[in-house]
């Protein structure tokens, strides 16, 4: 009788691993017989593949309700939750980097953290805002300024909310921030007006700063702006008290100055020593005056209240008068004081008054500062589409460590080499005021051992 025998060997396999093995011997008699053993073979062998199916559905089950949680948990706002979970196979892998990813977004959230409150805690207005120009952060201050909460205007176009304006209300300045991101610049307003309805408006200072990323890239701009209410109403309070002081100095001031004069001019009997006193009153009057003028001009200039009269000025012909009325007091220093003016000069749109006071400052101070014997050189000239006025002197100059202090009120220029001038520190920051505000421009140039040149440059009158 022919038997029919056969040895079959099928791997179980759990999870990508061999965990054992199914064995099937059969000895069959006749050939229906091996037939017969060869299906429950193949049934046997499906029935295992249904069992290994359903353990392996249990614990990949079990695994994804874990990953499941620790995500919720992560989303709750347990940031860092991780997945308990462990298995030498691909699940296994995947909660691994999936704790190791906890761990990372955790610290990075607790840096975020830190920083902003670190800036919610600033005692200056915070904004963030992202390449779309999107509120990304918003302090307790800004939110106190701006009357708007964080959580109402977070992720929103900022403009829709914080609008920036100068100082007299009119031109919109928001842009000041986008220039920030574009430039990559910083942005400085040192004086506007954030308008938060038709109604509401609070004096600013702001800066805008471009934000970057740990490798450079700007992702945004960060906007520092402070409530400067107090320090306006301060400065208007000082400027009140400067001005209502000066005015009251200057009436009793030119009283004393006119009658010295009337003093000087008709007493007859007057001893010499006597003439010298009244000289000396004279003198110390003219300069108390002139303290005045400046402080009244300084208050003016800061108040907007200059009042400039335009119409067409010949700079060559005041400039000319300035230089016959200071001449007598350089040739009493024995300088050699000269000028220089060009012929038919064209005209240009400026106020007289103002433009004499900035030729008087300029010349007066080059005979301070040029010692005995020293040159001054005036030209008036006109030079592409402008006229310009220059004084040169031969003086100790200006120190290079102290010329960035030139126009910045009552500086006082330090140089060791020169006799310290009595004054006040406003003369030049009020002729680059006056110049600046007459659409003027000046500019210097010293050097040591030559002396120092002043410019100072008016646009034509253009014809019609």
């Amino acid at each position: 009788m022919i038997k029919f025998s056969f040895f079959l060997k099928f791997p179980l396999i759990l999870a990508s691993l061999v965990v054992g093995s199914l064995v099937v011997i059969n000895l069959a008699t006749n050939f229906f017989e091996f037939q017969q053993a060869l299906v429950l073979a193949g049934l046997a062998l499906v029935l295992s593949s249904l069992f290994i199916g359903f353990i392996m559905a249990a614990v990949t089950r079990k695994a994804l309700t874990k990953f499941k949680k620790a995500i919720d948990l992560n989303l709750a706002g347990e940031v860092g939750s991780k997945i308990d979970f462990s298995s030498g196979d691909e699940l296994g892998d995947l909660a691994k980097k999936f704790n190791q990813l906890a761990d990372f977004i955790k610290t990075r959230g607790e840096e975020k953290a830190n920083i902003e409150s670190l800036f919610y805690d600033i005692g200056e207005g915070v904004m963030a805002v992202n390449l779309k120009e999107e509120i990304i952060l918003f302090n307790r201050v800004a939110e106190e300024i701006c009357q708007y909460k964080k959580k109402d205007i977070f992720g929103q176009n900022f403009s829709l909310f914080v609008k920036f304006f100068a100082a007299d209300k009119i031109n919109e300045l928001t842009s000041f921030v986008s220039q920030a991101i574009l430039k990559n610049q910083t942005q400085v307003l040192p004086k506007g007006v954030l308008l938060l309805t038709q109604t509401i408006e609070i004096p600013v200072a702001a800066v805008a700063t471009p934000l970057k990323d740990p490798a450079g890239l700007t992702v945004g701009a960060i906007v520092v702006f402070r409530n400067i209410t107090a320090e306006i109403e301060a400065e208007r309070l000082k400027a009140d008290l400067i001005s209502i002081a000066s005015h009251q100095l200057k009436t009793p001031l030119a009283e004393i100055k006119g009658l010295v004069e009337l003093l000087t001019t008709e007493g007859e009997k007057l001893t010499q020593e006597q003439r010298e006193y009244l000289a000396d009153i004279n003198n110390s009057a003219v300069r108390m005056l002139a303290l005045v003028s400046d402080f009244l001009d300084v208050t003016r200039i800061e108040q907007e209240a200059l009042n400039l009269k335009f119409q067409p000025v010949d700079l060559g012909q005041i400039v000319k008068k300035v230089y016959q009325d200071l001449l007598p007091t350089a040739t009493g220093k024995n300088q050699q004081m000269t000028i220089e003016t060009g012929v038919n000069l064209p005209k240009v749109a400026a106020d007289p008054d103002k433009i004499r006071e900035v030729a008087v400052n300029l010349i007066d101070n080059a005979i301070k500062y040029t010692p005995d014997k020293g040159k001054i050189e005036i030209r008036v000239r006109k030079v592409d589409n402008q006229v310009e006025f220059s004084v040169k002197d031969s003086g100790v100059a200006i120190p290079k460590s102290e010329q960035s202090k030139v126009f910045i009120r009552f500086a006082k220029i330090v140089n060791p080499k020169s006799q310290q001038q009595p004054g006040t520190g406003l003369g030049l920051y009020i002729v680059k005021q006056l110049t600046e505000k007459q659409r003027g421009q000046i500019r210097f140039e010293s050097e040591e051992g030559k002396g120092t040149t002043f410019t100072v440059s008016f646009p034509l009158i253009l014809p019609e």
